[in-house]
């Protein structure tokens, strides 16, 4: 049930409007609150105000024909009286708000409408994922990506169905996916009553409602607030101030009028959670899918990341190219504020050299399957400074670290995901600082035309301080990885 509270500012207001006719002395601004006022009433409110008012008029003008007449000197008229009473009654009717539902009345309404989804290990019959779905259309419920990718990747191995309340299973294809959001819709023959959407940004603070099955113990409401966009990220999320747990994972968020603003995706823990914008399930909605197939599905994915991938990159080299002071050098600092970069030393006194780093990441990178993400970009720098190396060991020291960010850094995958990692070594000048780099490449079997790749530099000016450097760019295309490397090779700097 609904409760209201009443806004005291707008019934102040209408106070001191009923003041000014009872009294036409009273005036303190009355016609300019009696604007204001009117602003809330509504035709229906006007409407009613008139059917009040008469009714009053009939009923009571016995009553006011015996208000002695010395009380007109106060100003009340007996019909003007009757309309400022029922102005109170219906303006305070007409300003009192709707608060927020109770968290047990929208879980009593909904929760038919939200399911768990549950993937299957086909030979066994033990499930391997689960997490949470909804209705939006006929036969048609939304859901996480992560939660069903083995669907896509391994058909063969792994079904899905969906699990009501009560136990009801019904089984469910793989219809629709958008990996770079993390959404996908599911077909089933099971129809019922679909969620309505609402792509609007809820006001901050308001009040949201996130359903779904936490670690597998059956249907939750969880209450929470939304707390904006996150503004430093690639990936648009929603920062919710509530606990989405594990099993949660596509299920709906819903504000006060029971729309869905929001599909649970992810928890940082303590009360920090993000949500897919519900925009995006939208246009996933929208979009065309004429075949359903592994291998279309494959190729939709791919066109998906090529996308994402333009458009990060463009983001990243709008900015500045910040740089830092890094010893004798000047290095790219962060360069995007999509970037999140921290720094720390190691200067131990058995050691015979001290080392600073400094290491920056996107925040976000994209699921492909488990061991396997895309989309993401982070670099590192090491300042090494000698105390006794001599010529040699400096060099050797240099190597070393180089290594950690060579062929080995390319990791995640296998042979069906990845080509062979190429690698070549070649010496050349990034701004006035020469060094002795390596670049190492491979290619997406499935989804030909993207690449990981790594790039690798160590300093050649110095023997007693120098520094070795490493970026890494994953889902990218060659021309994209070009134009980004020559852009920070530009800002290095050594000043002797």
């Amino acid at each position: 049930m609904s409760r209201h509270r009443l806004d005291n500012k707008r019934f102040l207001m209408i106070n001191c409007h009923i003041m000014s006719l009872l009294n036409p002395d009273f005036a303190l601004d009355a016609r300019t609150e009696t604007k204001k006022a009117e602003a809330v009433s509504t035709q229906k409110v006007k409407v009613l105000l008139v059917a009040w008012t008469n009714f009053l008029r009939k009923k009571m003008s016995g009553v006011f024909r015996r208000i002695p007449r010395s009380n007109a000197k106060f100003g009340l008229n007996p019909a003007k009286a009757i309309g400022v009473f029922a102005l109170t009654l219906l303006s305070t009717m007409a300003v009192a708000e709707k608060s927020d539902p109770r968290a047990e009345d929208v879980f009593m309404k909904f929760a038919d409408q939200v399911v768990q989804i549950r993937v299957v290990e086909k030979t066994s019959g033990s499930k391997s994922t689960v997490g949470s779905g909804f209705f939006i259309g006929p036969g048609l419920v939304a859901t996480n990506y992560h939660v069903v990718a083995n669907l896509l990747w391994q058909p063969e191995s792994y079904r899905a169905e969906l699990v009501f309340q009560q136990g009801e299973t019904h089984p469910v294809d793989l219809l629709r996916l958008d990996v770079v959001h993390d959404l996908a819709i599911l077909s089933t023959k099971v129809h019922k009553p679909a969620f309505s959407l609402d792509p609007a940004e809820p006001p901050k603070g308001a009040r949201l409602y996130a359903m779904g099955n936490p670690h597998d113990l059956g249907l939750t409401i969880i209450e929470g607030s939304y707390s904006g966009a996150l503004k430093e990220s690639l990936l648009q999320k929603i920062h919710f101030s509530g606990s989405v747990n594990p099993g949660m994972s596509g299920g709906p968020v819903l504000n006060r009028d029971g729309l869905v603003v929001g599909v649970c995706v992810q928890t940082a823990g303590e009360q920090v959670s993000f949500l897919v914008p519900v925009r995006f399930l939208e246009a996933l909605l929208r979009a065309p899918f004429p075949d359903t197939s592994p291998d279309k599905l494959f190729e939709v994915i791919r066109g998906q990341l090529m996308t994402h991938q333009a458009n990060t990159y463009a983001v990243i080299t709008s900015s500045a190219l910040i740089q830092t002071d890094l010893g004798k050098f000047r290095v790219p600092g962060r360069i995007s504020p999509m970037l999140n970069c921290w720094g720390d030393s190691d200067d131990l006194k058995n050691q015979p050299y001290g080392v600073v780093h400094s290491h920056c990441t996107t925040n976000d990178s994209i699921f492909l399957r488990d061991g396997l993400d895309t989309g993401f970009l982070n670099y590192s720098h090491h300042n090494l400074t000698s105390k006794g190396l001599n010529m040699f060991q400096f060099v050797a020291l240099q190597s070393a670290f180089i290594k950690k960010h060579d062929r080995d850094d390319l990791r995640g995958g296998n042979e069906q995901d990845f080509s062979r990692t190429e690698c070549k070594s070649s010496l050349l000048r990034a701004g006035n600082v020469p060094m002795k780099t390596t670049v190492c490449m491979r290619a997406y079997v499935k989804f030909p035309g993207l690449y990981d790749v790594s790039w690798s530099a160590a300093s050649l000016v110095d023997t007693r301080q120098g520094f070795t450097c490493s970026f890494r760019l994953h889902g990218v295309t060659m021309e994209t990885a070009d134009a980004f490397l020559k852009r920070v090779l530009e800002s290095y700097q050594w000043n002797p």
